[in-house]
């Protein structure tokens, strides 16, 4: 049976003054409308009397189309056109042909709907990462907007933590790094297990960053000038370095010596993953080695040191760059507060915090400049300019 009105009444018009008429407010009422509404409904109505049929089959039908007015009001929830409602609603619905039941659901054929003039209102989910708050300020913040700042706080200058693709497109040329050594992939030489399996660690960072391992190297060019770049990801182990990151990292050396190309460095580590003992330990001299003969050839070596740059990565090769370049607040040091935390008093702890951040360690001389990401490219195109001499091919010494 059709919810539609012929007599120049729309179904909504209807619905709303019928609305305004039935004001149900006891559980008792409501049900008289159910009954009612099935009763008329189910063509029962048309046999209680011989001379009215036309007049019962149009009440039982306006009673129906309320029905379904009083059940959107009711409801419990709106989604997509599902309603829940309660079971003695279910006859009264499904009596005008609007909706089908379906495991205590009541689900709307979204043509009848239209047609019958009921509007439901979608529920909007709201989209996951779309705000971050600062650590350091506690602002809640738009993601877009850290994102289009270069992962900064409008705020406070906070520098957010960014993935490697990111920063390469705020500091390289638009389209111009050519990635090398991705054949090297990190492994389990030692089939090692501590809480998780590291198997399994790995697997979960190339899930979560794309990558075979936890740097990433290769070729590209800054304000036009080809350098040699090598970044580390923190999404993948916290960017530690192991047997796979240190021979990317050599074989980007071994490249920028023979096309005679500076080298750049963004660091952003905790250090040698314990979870390939000594083999990673051995990474930090092997790299240290390779670094010797790169300045032996007279090329330049530019250090980034982000947050964080601790462990053995600060104690070899980030901190020896010919330039090294902090960001603001930086985390730099050698035993972060995890590890001291437990052996020193609160004091000390507070000392320890201060003296590790990049403006502490520019007073003593580690690093030479503090530069914010916003403004990293304008500094390193400067300095490629100032020291290199790319016409001559001179040899610089730093």
């Amino acid at each position: 049976m059709s919810g539609a009105r012929t007599d120049g009444h729309s179904a909504t018009s209807i619905g709303e003054r019928r609305w305004e008429n039935y004001k149900i407010r006891e559980s008792k009422s409501t049900e008289n409308l159910y009954d009612r509404a099935a009763t008329a409904g189910n063509g029962e109505g048309q046999n209680r009397t011989s001379s009215t049929p036309g007049r019962e089959r149009r009440l039982g039908q306006e009673i129906c189309l309320n029905a379904c007015y009083v059940l959107i009001f009711l409801c419990h929830s709106v989604d997509g056109g599902i309603f829940r409602v309660p079971p003695q609603a279910v006859r009264a619905v499904r009596s005008d042909g609007i909706a089908t039941e379906i495991k205590g659901y009541v689900i709307v054929n979204w043509f009848d709907r239209l047609k019958s003039g009921i509007q439901t209102l979608v529920r909007r989910t709201m989209p996951d990462n779309l705000w971050i708050k600062c650590e350091r300020c506690h602002q809640t913040l738009y993601r877009k907007q850290v994102r289009q700042a270069f992962g900064i706080c409008p705020h406070c200058g906070a520098h957010f933590r960014i993935g490697y693709r990111e920063y390469l497109d705020h500091i390289l040329d638009e389209g111009s790094f050519q990635e090398i050594a991705t054949e090297v992939k990190s492994a389990d030489p030692l089939n090692f297990e501590d809480r998780k399996r590291y198997a399994d660690r790995i697997r979960e960072g190339r899930k979560a960053t794309g990558l075979d391992a936890a740097v990433s190297v290769g070729i590209g060019r800054i304000d036009g000038r080809r350098v040699g770049v090598g970044i580390h990801e923190p999404a993948f182990i916290m960017g530690t370095l192991s047997s796979a990151e240190g021979e990317r990292f050599c074989r980007l050396i071994d490249r920028c010596v023979s096309e005679r190309l500076p080298l750049l460095l963004i660091c952003r580590s905790g250090g040698a993953r314990m979870q390939e003992s000594a083999l990673s330990l051995m990474q930090l001299a092997k790299i240290n080695a390779r670094l010797a003969q790169f300045a032996d050839e007279g090329l330049l070596f530019v250090s980034i040191l982000t947050d964080p740059t601790t462990a053995g990565v600060s104690a070899s090769y980030a901190l020896i760059g010919d330039i090294n370049i902090a960001e603001p607040n930086a985390l730099i040091g050698f035993t972060g507060e995890r590890i001291t935390g437990s052996s020193v008093g609160e004091e000390e702890l507070e000392a320890l915090r201060r003296a590790q951040r990049a403006e502490k360690v520019l007073e003593h001389g580690f690093v030479d400049m503090i530069v914010p990401r916003n403004e990293m490219r304008k500094t390193l195109a400067g300095l490629y300019s100032l020291l290199l001499n790319s016409q001559s091919g001179a040899k610089v010494r730093v």
